[in-house]
């Protein structure tokens, strides 16, 4: 069984998520998916009130993402943690 903070995989059986869905099977936040889809980087359908994200467009998505460059951990070169951001040390 997954445990409930484990995003599920991609599955090739689904063919279109709602939002709520692609944000988990993605890892990435409903709002992030909503300024994809705004910008036109990110497929969306209707179906009445439902936006659906058809599972092939969310893996174009997915694979359109820049890669990390090598060594690059996602911060720039010196950057502190924000959780660190402001803290200087008197010493």
């Amino acid at each position: 069984m997954l445990d409930a903070l484990t995003p599920p995989a991609l599955s090739p059986s689904t063919l279109a998520y709602s939002l709520k869905e692609a944000a988990r099977a993605s890892g990435l936040s409903r709002s992030f998916l909503y300024v994809a889809i705004g910008r036109g980087s990110l497929r969306a359908r209707k179906c009445g009130a439902r936006t659906l994200i058809l599972d092939t467009d969310l893996r174009r998505f997915l694979r359109s993402l820049p890669r990390l460059a090598k060594g690059e951990a996602g911060h720039p070169v010196g950057a502190k943690p924000r959780h660190l951001r402001g803290l200087e040390s008197n010493t």
